[in-house]
């Protein structure tokens, strides 16, 4: 059997809500529907939570609560992480985002999660400054080698870290304050 070494976003998404209580694959579902609280930074559909508790199970990552019956349905089965499972998503959750792509998911997923939580999110923006302006340092030197004909793509880059620097200093701003 292969074993998978990094969890796919909606499978952290997952067990970083078992961390914070035990629960059911409904309510679960529920706050990663598309409306929900989560859901609406990264959707994880009712079947695939079961699939993910199912994937999360096989690794240790999460354990059987307790078994419910459902009121009028089938029987309500909660999970909740290990402390293997714990520990991971306390790291994740500290960890910056290597790649601009990953901001609009998984760093914002992450800010999400922490706020839930009650965690303070400054050592995680500081850290995703200095990421960001790490890429951004690299992007421009890469533009000043192309001289005038800079392609697109590398501007659209340099546009998307300016906006997402603004906005993680904003943010650290903000959680200072409060």
């Amino acid at each position: 059997m292969r074993v998978k070494k990094e969890l796919l976003l909606g499978e952290w998404a997952v067990l970083a809500l078992l961390c914070e209580q035990p629960r059911h694959g409904y309510g679960l579902a529920t706050l990663t529907a598309r409306d929900g609280e989560v859901g609406r930074v990264w959707t994880v559909s009712q079947p695939l939570v079961y699939r993910t508790f199912d994937v999360l199970q096989e690794r240790g990552l999460i354990e059987v609560v307790a078994s419910k019956p459902g009121e009028g349905g089938p029987t309500r089965t909660e999970m909740t992480a290990t402390p293997a499972g714990r520990e991971m998503v306390d790291e994740w959750l500290s960890k910056p985002e290597r790649r601009l792509r990953n901001l609009r998911s998984a760093f914002i997923l992450k800010l999400v999660l922490l706020k839930r939580r009650g965690l303070p999110a400054v050592p995680l923006l500081e850290a995703q400054r200095l990421k960001i302006e790490d890429i951004l340092r690299g992007l421009r030197a890469e533009a000043r080698n192309y001289g005038d004909d800079v392609p697109i793509i590398v501007t659209w880059r340099i546009s998307v870290g300016e906006a997402a620097l603004e906005f993680t200093e904003q943010a650290i701003e903000e959680d200072r304050s409060a």
